[in-house]
């Protein structure tokens, strides 16, 4: 298959997001994706540390969540993510940031300590959903009472929600976020493209998206000789 037909199934991926997109906006949903959007710098985008992604490094399909544990849209989509990361095992990863909004969220900031902090010990993600799960009364005793329950080192995981190696990471995250521009949660992007913000994070529609960057990327391709003898050569 030549290179035009994986041009044309790009732009097929590119009209779907459109019209998808186009259609929340009619029903009345906010719209803020209107906009072109800029160039994403990858390495600002990623943050690979083995412990916050979930998935198989070698996937080829990258999903990037800036989130907070106070947010419950980011706690309605933490299942969802986790799901469809399950749904195409070593194609798919999910990459986890932190995005605490703490001019509305006093407690985001503790919680991404909390998790980065458990993460240490190997158990981010198993603090991520008790977190989540307890998203409605966090605080400090909670949190606390989370670590012992996944079975931390509590003293050394206090420890560490102090130090300047978790503090570092988190504010590298919040520092991403700015530089991206991000202004609320979750902030998801699908190889390095916005997912927009009007089109809700479901199975169904995350996979449409993937499917589609999946079958992009097996396409063959097309050597030059290829494309001559399909084409036509113009003469003048």
């Amino acid at each position: 298959m030549s290179g035009n037909a994986k041009l044309a199934l790009a732009s097929v991926l590119a009209t779907v997001l459109i019209v998808i997109g186009a259609v929340f906006f009619l029903s009345g949903k906010p719209q803020s994706d209107n906009q072109a959007p800029e160039p994403i710098d990858q390495s600002v985008l990623v943050r690979d540390e083995g412990y916050n992604v979930l998935g198989e490094a070698s996937a080829s399909v990258t999903l990037v969540e800036f989130s907070d544990f106070e947010c419950p849209f980011c706690a309605s989509a933490a299942p969802i993510l986790k799901q469809v990361v399950e749904k195409y095992p070593g194609q798919v990863r999910l990459i986890y940031r932190h995005f605490p909004l703490i001019q509305i969220h006093d407690q985001a900031l503790p919680a991404a300590y909390a998790v980065e902090a458990a993460g240490l010990q190997g158990k981010f993600w198993q603090m991520h959903d008790a977190v989540f799960a307890k998203q409605k009364e966090l605080s400090k005793q909670t949190l606390k009472q989370i670590a012992e329950e996944i079975g931390l080192d509590v003293e050394q995981w206090e420890a560490d929600m102090g130090s300047d190696t978790v503090k570092k990471r988190v504010e590298q995250d919040q520092v991403a976020a700015a530089q991206l521009k991000l202004t609320g949660t979750p902030s998801l992007f699908i190889n390095g493209t916005k997912y927009p913000q009007s089109l809700p994070i479901t199975i169904d529609n995350l996979s449409s998206q993937i499917d589609l960057i999946l079958q992009i990327q097996q396409l063959p391709e097309s050597s030059p000789a290829a494309d001559s003898s399909a084409s036509p050569q113009a003469t003048e």
